[in-house]
């Protein structure tokens, strides 16, 4: 499964709606388009589930506008090593719930934003990674997908 996370009338914030709605051409996985609020899905999740979820959203990690991360967001340890998200309180509920209910690997394929205020637009340099960060989702997907074809002996 496939989120995306993101206010479209915030600038780069938006990204990551963006991508989401991009991967339903590549992908044969549902795709939920959560906007800022990711923990009203939880029960839409939770009627489907998956084995994982790929959170997609703008992630201020310290890159280049338009570099992207991906995170295994479900680690023992504590946080992942994201600086800033806009969403971080909604993530944590969603983490927790996804955790305890649905059991889901959670992955965070975040998108170093460059602007993010309301009534800005996506950035060039973000909107230019869009392709990028498609590739990536595909990437990581191809690689569970052979994950999960695999036979122990």
């Amino acid at each position: 499964m496939i989120i995306g996370i993101g206010n479209e009338m915030r600038g780069d914030d938006g990204i990551g709606m963006v991508v989401a709605e991009a991967l339903k051409a590549f992908l044969p996985y549902p795709v939920i388009l959560a906007g800022e609020v990711p923990e009203n899905y939880l029960d839409i999740i939770r009627s489907y589930g998956p084995d994982w979820i790929l959170l997609v959203d703008a992630v201020d990690f310290g890159g280049d506008p338009g570099d992207t991360i991906l995170i295994r967001f479900n680690d023992e340890a504590g946080e992942p090593p994201v600086v800033l998200s806009t969403h971080r309180p909604s993530l944590r509920i969603l983490r927790a719930y996804i955790k305890k209910e649905v059991g889901a690997e959670l992955f965070l394929l975040g998108i170093q934003p460059k602007v993010v205020g309301f009534c800005l637009s996506i950035s060039d340099e973000v909107r230019n990674a869009v392709d990028k960060a498609i590739k990536a989702a595909i990437s990581f997907v191809d690689g569970i997908e052979a994950l999960s074809n695999f036979e122990e002996v």
